[in-house]
C-alpha cells in the first residue's frame, strides 16, 4: 500500500508539474514565443487583424511529410514542407528535424483568450455571422477573420513557418503556409517564402 501511495503521489506531482508549466499549445515551445510571434505578424497584415478563429489550424503530419503516396497527387499542394526546396534552402536539415518534433509534440486546439485580449476570438458562429454578411455583398469592411496554425520554429528561433488563412465569406477566402524571418534590427518577423497558397 506504501508503494502504491508514492507511485501516486509522483504521478500526482507530474501532472500538476505538467499543468504549471505554462505550456498550452506544444510541449516544446513556450506559449510566449508563440502568442508573441502572432501578435507581431497580425500587426503587419493588411487588412488589420482584429478577429481570429478560435479554432487553430492543426499541422497534420501530411503537411509536413507530404502524400507521395496518394492517388490524387497535385504536385506542390501534396507536397510536405519538408520536401520544398525553399524549406531546404533556408533551414538546416536539423531544424527539419526540430519541426517535425513540434509538430507530433502539439497539445491544444484552440486559442486562449487571456493570451489574445486585444483580439476577438470568433467560433463557428462568429463565421456564420461573416458568411451571413458575405451574401449581402456589401464591402468586406470589417467582415473577415484571420486563422493561424501554431508557428514552427528552427532551432534559433530564427525562422518560423505558420498556416494562415484569411476567410471573407462564401467568395473570399484564402490560405498560404508562411515562412517568416527574424529581422535582427528591428526584432520584427518578415515574411520570407510563401507555399501551398490556395
Amino acid at each position: 500500500m506504501n508503494n502504491f501511495a508514492s507511485i501516486l503521489l509522483l504521478i500526482s506531482i507530474n501532472l500538476w508539474s505538467g499543468l504549471c508549466s505554462g505550456q498550452t499549445y506544444s510541449y516544446i515551445i513556450s506559449d510566449k514565443s508563440i502568442t508573441s510571434f502572432i501578435k507581431q505578424i497580425s500587426k503587419n497584415m493588411d487588412p488589420k487583424v482584429k478577429k481570429i478563429d478560435k479554432e487553430i489550424i492543426e499541422w497534420a503530419e501530411k503537411d509536413i511529410y507530404g502524400e507521395s503516396d496518394s492517388i490524387y497527387e497535385m504536385g506542390v499542394i501534396t507536397k510536405g514542407i519538408i520536401e520544398h526546396k525553399i524549406v531546404h534552402g533556408l533551414f538546416s536539415p536539423q531544424d527539419i528535424k526540430y519541426i517535425a518534433k513540434q509538430q507530433e509534440n502539439l497539445e491544444w486546439t484552440t486559442w486562449e483568450v487571456n493570451n489574445f485580449q486585444n483580439y476577438e476570438l470568433i467560433d463557428s458562429m462568429g463565421f456564420a455571422k461573416i458568411l451571413s454578411k458575405s451574401y449581402e455583398r456589401k464591402k468586406v469592411g470589417s467582415n473577415f477573420a484571420y486563422s493561424f496554425s501554431v508557428p514552427l520554429f528552427s532551432l534559433n528561433h530564427e525562422l518560423a513557418i505558420v498556416q494562415q488563412e484569411y476567410y471573407c465569406g462564401f467568395e473570399c477566402m484564402n490560405y498560404c503556409i508562411l515562412i517568416y524571418k527574424k529581422n535582427q534590427g528591428s526584432k520584427s518577423w518578415e515574411e520570407t517564402a510563401r507555399l501551398k497558397c490556395m
